[in-house]
């Protein structure tokens, strides 16, 4: 699924069920709403921003794996990025990972595959 060709926000609840699915980045994006990922699933950025600081979340669901890659991510707090049990596994592969705040990750796996930037 390719999301944006222009910068733009993404207001509502995505609930996505995918089996080695993607979703691309063809611009920056703001999320203000929630991305629930179900199955195996990658954010591919391209370079693009997905700035969660209008108030956006992902979540992870049980036995999914969310890898984000190529994609810089800002407005990362509290638990907006979260998965919601320890069998979920976020990976990070090429990320700019960008804190406005404290961050808790209190459930799952993260895994950091070749060069990642923790900033904030």
């Amino acid at each position: 699924m390719q999301l944006c060709s222009d910068d733009k926000v993404w207001a509502g609840t995505l609930d996505l069920h995918c089996s080695s699915a993607s979703i691309v980045l063809e611009s920056d994006m703001q999320l203000s709403g929630t991305w629930i990922f179900n199955g195996d699933c990658t954010i591919q950025g391209n370079g693009n921003v997905l700035d969660l600081t209008p108030g956006g979340s992902i979540e992870i669901a049980p036995n999914t794996t969310l890898k984000l890659n190529n994609v810089r991510i800002r407005g990362i707090s509290d638990a907006n990025i979260r998965c919601q049990d320890d069998s979920a596994v976020l990976t990070l592969d090429k990320v700019v990972w960008v804190q406005d705040g404290d961050f808790m990750f209190d459930h799952g796996k993260l895994l950091i595959n070749d060069t990642v930037d923790f900033l904030g």
